[in-house]
């Protein structure tokens, strides 16, 4: 993550103070000058890069080295004016030049502006705060931003902060991050819920069954995390959840089909006329469980929202649940056998089975969720081998650190010269 500070009428040396104050610039960091001039009448468009303070023997080996190979940290500070001059007569440094670029100083709006854009060029995903009216631009220009005030800042921009400091940041990410992940768990719950749905009525279809009419419906509440639906850890999660879900009835269905009272279906009766059936009722007792299971799984707390326990009316209702379903297949009563058309089984150790099979499947899955939270599924990526990065500052950032004359120190560049690291 890049800090990039940027300030409308501070000198360029003041605001290099202000970032090595508060941090933005290390101790031992290098701050590295970038001047450019514009063309005129009686000169051509010139870039130079200067150290702050030139002249040491560090200075020399960095000059003699590259700052990538004399292991030093740099920074570049630049103003708006030669921000200008980059734009227009050296556009093909200015990626460069962002991507190491610390301070911009006496910068106008529309620079403001401009520099949120180039930085969204190399794939930057890119937060600005602001509290001016000459930030309004940027502030709207970027992909979150932050107003300090509730002045004309906050008109342009989608956020607004009771406090006038950047304070509020990490709880933005937090709660953007918190959100991003409970989409997604909504979306994975409503298609694990189908599937619980289409796999009950496939076994029983198949054995010339069918559901019985009247299932309950449950319903739930409500390092970054995927950024898209179709990314490893979303897919794999639901193709090993669904896995889980059909051994799950199956398991229930061969435990029942191979107890000593068993009764097969007779296949010649339509699938209505057959319930209540042993068949149905334990597929339905298990479906029932996992329905309440993935509602766990997919909400769980770790690692961008607190733990489920935080939640205490979802907590409870998924204690309420699981008593319910808990109660349907150990003491169903004959009256709610026949309200939901189950067979009520006389052997007790059965239905206890019928109870353990629901139980480690919740293990399963929750340990199963929690191994991919914690990345097991990228030892797959291993398979497909190294591949390039899709982002252009990534692409820039490995190129330059195999670049020995990069940033070319003390050397006067015009926009003739042709030495280009090209990444596109």
């Amino acid at each position: 993550m890049a800090r990039l500070m940027s300030t409308g009428r501070d000198n360029i040396l003041t605001a290099v103070n202000v970032a090595k104050s508060c941090g933005m610039v290390g101790f031992g960091e290098k701050v590295i000058f970038v001047n450019a001039t514009p063309h005129t009448a009686q000169s051509m468009p010139t870039l130079k890069f200067s150290l702050e303070d030139g002249g040491d023997q560090s200075s020399a080996a960095i000059i003699n080295q590259g700052l990538y190979q004399s292991g030093f940290n740099y920074h570049l500070a630049i103003n708006g004016k030669s921000f200008a001059a980059l734009c227009d007569h050296f556009p093909e440094y200015l990626p460069k030049v962002l991507l190491h670029a610390t301070v911009f100083a006496r910068m106008a709006p529309d620079q403001k502006t401009q520099l949120v854009k180039e930085l969204q060029k190399i794939n930057y995903r890119t937060g600005m705060c602001g509290d001016g009216a000459n930030d309004c631009g940027a502030l709207r220009a970027a992909d979150v931003g932050v107003s300090l005030s509730e002045a004309e800042a906050s008109v342009a921009s989608p956020f607004t902060s009771k406090t006038s400091n950047i304070s509020c940041v990490p709880l933005l990410i937090r709660e953007g991050r918190c959100s991003l992940v409970t989409s997604f768990s909504l979306l994975r719950y409503m298609a694990l819920y189908s599937l619980v749905q289409f796999c009950s009525v496939l076994i029983l279809y198949t054995v010339s069954s069918t559901r019985a009419p009247h299932t309950p419906t449950f319903k739930t509440g409500a390092c970054r995390p995927s950024a898209s639906l179709l990314s490893l850890p979303i897919l794999g999660s639901l193709f090993i959840h669904t896995c889980m879900i059909i051994l799950g009835q199956l398991a229930a269905f061969f435990i029942t089909t191979k107890e000593d009272w068993y009764v097969p279906l007779n296949s010649t009766v339509p699938g209505a006329s057959n319930l209540p059936n042993m068949e149905n009722t334990s597929v339905f007792a298990l479906s029932g469980f996992q329905y309440i299971i993935m509602a766990v799984v997919v909400t769980k707390g770790f690692p961008h929202r607190k733990p489920i326990y935080n939640n205490r009316i979802f907590l409870c209702l998924l204690l309420v649940l699981f008593a319910l379903m808990t109660w349907l297949v150990l003491y169903p009563g004959a009256y709610v056998c026949g309200k939901l058309k189950l067979y009520d089984f006389v052997d007790m150790d059965f239905k206890m089975l019928l109870v353990a099979v629901a139980a480690l499947n919740l293990l399963i899955c929750f340990v199963v969720e929690l191994l991919i939270d914690g990345g097991i599924l990228n030892c797959l990526r291993l398979l497909r081998g190294a591949r390039e990065s899709k982002k252009r500052y990534k692409r820039l950032k490995l190129l330059l650190s195999e670049s020995p004359s990069w940033p070319p120190l003390n050397q006067t560049l015009s926009s003739t010269d042709n030495t280009v690291i090209d990444f596109s």
